[in-house]
C-alpha cells in the first residue's frame, strides 16, 4: 500500500447511521442510496464515504456505529432519516485498498495495528473514513480502489 499522511479537509455529508457489525453496513447504503435516487441527489463529484466510529475487536457488535454518506451541498438540511454533518478535517494517514470491501478490515487492522506504532504515531478521537473512488458496478471487484482515512494527532 503506498501510505501518506495527508490533510483530508471538512466534508459536508448526508447520511445514514447504522448499528451492528461492519459487515451488514450494506443495508445503511441501501437505504441512503434509495432516498438519493427517489430525490435526484447524485450529481458529478458527489462522494460516497463511509464513517467507522467504533473497534470491532472491543465494542459489542449491536453497538458498533457506522454512517454510510454522501457528500452534499453546504446549504443542504436534514430530513426524516437523512442527517447532516461534516466529516474529514486534520491529519489522516491514508492508504489506497484496491479490491474487495470485505478485505478493508484487514488493510484498517495493518494501518492501526502495525504501521501506527512504528511510525510513532497515535489515533485521534474521530471517525475512520473509506472515501470509494470507483463504482462497484462499472468496476471489477480487483480493481475498486478505497481511500482509507485514520485519523491522527
Amino acid at each position: 500500500m503506498d501510505i501518506r499522511i495527508e490533510h483530508v479537509p471538512p466534508m459536508k455529508v448526508a447520511y445514514v447511521r447504522h448499528h451492528g457489525p461492519y459487515d451488514t453496513c450494506c443495508q445503511a447504503w441501501g437505504r441512503i442510496y434509495n432516498w438519493a435516487g427517489r430525490n435526484n441527489f447524485i450529481r458529478p463529484g458527489t462522494l460516497g464515504i463511509g464513517a467507522s466510529y467504533d473497534d470491532p475487536e472491543t465494542t459489542p457488535p449491536e453497538e458498533i456505529r457506522y454512517d454510510a454518506c454522501l457528500t452534499c451541498s453546504e446549504d443542504f438540511a436534514p430530513s426524516g432519516e437523512i442527517q447532516v454533518q461534516t466529516l474529514g478535517g486534520g491529519q489522516y494517514v491514508t492508504a489506497i485498498h484496491r479490491g474487495a470491501y470485505q478485505r478493508i478490515k484487514n488493510s484498517f487492522r495493518y494501518l492501526m495495528a502495525k504501521w501506527l506504532p512504528q511510525n510513532g504515531r497515535r489515533m485521534r478521537d474521530a471517525p475512520c473514513l473509506e472515501i470509494y473512488l470507483d463504482d462497484p458496478g462499472n468496476t471489477p471487484e480487483e480493481d475498486v480502489r478505497t481511500k482509507l482515512c485514520v485519523p491522527i494527532e
